[in-house]
């Protein structure tokens, strides 16, 4: 029987060490007290300038490992230690039909060093174990350490440098990435997001393991929602520029839609600036590209950021208009999200006309279910306009190979086998022919956000539940993600029903496209870093506070005094210097062609 070695952190031990003011028993130093040798060359791993040039060019295209199984043969040494967080989902992780498949796939001997508690306490764990000179595990798998203490880890000399195992042996990740990734462009783009995450801009050091989701339903934004019942009882068709939103509105709000007498009705809520709750910047994506996550626009190589621009301010006059009006309900900038469920789920009459929440929202058994259909973005108002705002896929930066791993190559190989597509399966849905199986060339079944499906779950509900068939985790490139499973569509069950409109919102999204240019990953130099942190906390809460303000009326955004204060405010707060130029700099480096 395997050895599993287990390293518990118990929050209390951390607590009273604090409250005692002080480490009896733990070394002072911290780090080593001379510069570490360049970790690939103590590896063992060739670096060399053109694979560094790669990093940034496309560093899965010629992996020179041609992906042979298993990665190791009789009497090598086969044993890799991979330290995780312990989920109490996971019964046991060696009697585990997931390690059990990886193990007879790859040869590996996986022994586990078990970490408990959040990923703070890990980190500090993990600080404890340097500072003692404690062995770390080979493998240090969804542990985000940050991306300061990951550099700063890196440049000890405590994690190595997988630059060049990027160049040669990311068999597996490269296809999983093209089969996500088909067309050249997306792939391209695909490359440039992913140097931008892994890659040092200077020295090209890349000390993490990428994780990639590609959902397309999650990608978007803002899942918009109107009453159809409402439309139907007013003989009005769903609107699709502001003339048309203001109009139907005013017919929301004065023609007594729900037919109860009552002047009840709420127009448009939602919950201001929450990502799938945004009904204001649902309207502003009318006036130009808004997506506050990532907050750049790009046009024509020069970079700029939505809120200081015309367009921007035209479309606060229009909501402020909305507002003033009784259109759009001040509740948008108090109410919580389990307010807004319980008015769109209301026990009697419905009130809210349109709103924007995940579809999931509207509960089973509910008339809103079959009231609220899926509403389009509106047409440009503006030549920088008229867009349905996609969020980039996710990329986790939480996995780690330590310069305690005697063989990073094959580390780096069983993290790249567990980028395949089966492997994420397994890790999300289960055991194969048990909790899920691939469905057969000749059956063309409908997928969970359009196309055909390529996999049938058999035993819904494995990865929520107390198991051994997973780890709990799946941090991996998704190449056959969950989305492509198969799911009926409006055959009239609840799931029918809201994954239908879900595919219906996917659609919407992909007809109105995204801009020629789009600024998703920046990675920054460390000055640039240094700006950009000292600033960015303030410079966001400012502009969402702004935006509340010009909104409901307390700052009038057709007053050219109160917006030139608020500009003024902007570049005091160094909006020009930490934004938008650095948003430059990197755009230079990175993505001009």
């Amino acid at each position: 029987m395997k050895k599993r070695i287990a390293l518990l952190l118990a929050l209390v031990l951390t607590l009273s060490l604090a409250a005692c003011g002080g480490t009896t028993g733990t070394p002072e130093t911290t780090a080593p007290t001379e510069t570490a040798e360049p970790v690939a060359e103590s590896a063992g791993l060739e670096f060399t300038d053109e694979m560094a040039r790669a990093t940034y060019t496309g560093i899965y295209d010629n992996p020179q490992w041609d992906g042979s199984l298993p990665l190791v043969q009789p009497g090598e040494d086969n044993k890799i230690t991979i330290g995780l967080i312990v989920s109490a989902n996971v019964s046991d992780y060696d009697d585990n039909a997931y390690t059990k498949w990886v193990e007879e796939q790859t040869g590996v001997d996986i022994q586990f060093v078990l970490f408990s508690g959040s990923t703070s306490d890990v980190k500090t764990q993990l600080s404890l174990m340097i500072a003692s000179g404690e062995k770390l595990p080979d493998i240090i798998l969804g542990v985000s350490l940050g991306v300061s203490t990951m550099k700063e880890y890196g440049h000890d000399g405590y994690l190595t440098n997988l630059a060049s195992l990027f160049s040669t042996d990311a068999y597996y990740t490269a296809q999983a990435l093209h089969e996500q990734y088909p067309d050249a462009a997306a792939y391209e783009r695909k490359m440039t997001q992913f140097a931008a995450n892994l890659d040092d801009p200077t020295t090209h050091e890349v000390y993490c393991f990428p994780a990639n989701f590609m959902t397309p339903i999650d990608a978007v934004d803002n899942q918009m929602w109107i009453n159809q019942d409402w439309l139907d009882a007013l003989g009005l068709e769903a609107p699709t520029n502001p003339e048309e939103l203001y109009e139907v509105l005013k017919a929301f709000r004065d023609g007594d839609p729900n037919g109860n007498g009552k002047k009840d009705e709420l127009p448009m809520v939602g919950v201001d600036a929450k990502r799938n709750n945004d009904v204001i910047g649902y309207i502003l994506n009318s006036y130009l590209y808004y997506l506050p996550t990532y907050k750049f626009l790009v046009e024509n190589d020069t970079v700029c950021c939505p809120y200081d621009q015309p367009e921007y301010r035209e479309g606060l006059i229009y909501i402020n208009k909305l507002v003033s009006e009784g259109l759009i309900s001040p509740m948008t900038w108090t109410i919580t999200d389990g307010e807004l469920d319980s008015l769109i789920n209301a026990d009697g009459d419905l009130t809210v006309g349109i709103t924007a929440t995940e579809g999931e929202h509207f509960a089973e058994g509910n008339p809103s279910v079959e009231a609220y259909v899926p509403m389009d973005y509106m047409d440009a108002s503006t030549p920088r306009g008229g867009y349905y705002p996609l969020y980039d896929d996710t990329i986790a930066r939480s996995t780690y190979i330590t310069a305690d791993c005697d063989n990073p190559r094959l580390a780096f190989r069983l993290l790249d086998f567990m980028n395949c597509g089966e492997s994420y399966l397994r890790l999300r849905w289960g055991e194969k022919d048990v909790d899920w199986e691939y469905i057969p060339a000749d059956e063309h079944l409908p997928g969970h956000s359009g196309g055909e499906a390529k996999i049938r779950i058999l035993r819904d509900g494995v990865f929520q539940s107390v198991n051994n068939q997973t780890w709990h985790w799946q941090q991996t490139m998704a190449s056959e993600g969950y989305w492509q499973i198969y799911q009926p569509v409006y055959d009239g069950s609840y799931n029918g029903e809201i994954y239908g409109d879900l595919q219906k919102q996917y659609e919407n999204c992909m007809k109105r496209g995204q801009p020629e240019q789009v600024f998703y990953a920046m990675l920054r130099t460390e000055e640039e870093d240094a700006e950009f942190n000292e600033w960015n906390a303030e410079l966001n809460e400012y502009v969402k506070s702004a935006r509340a303000k010009f909104c409901v009326g307390e700052w009038d955004p057709s007053d050219d005094a109160a917006w030139e204060s608020y500009l003024k405010e902007l570049e005091g707060l160094h909006y020009y210097t930490a934004w938008v130029q650095i948003g430059q700099n990197v755009w230079d480096r990175m993505y001009k062609k």
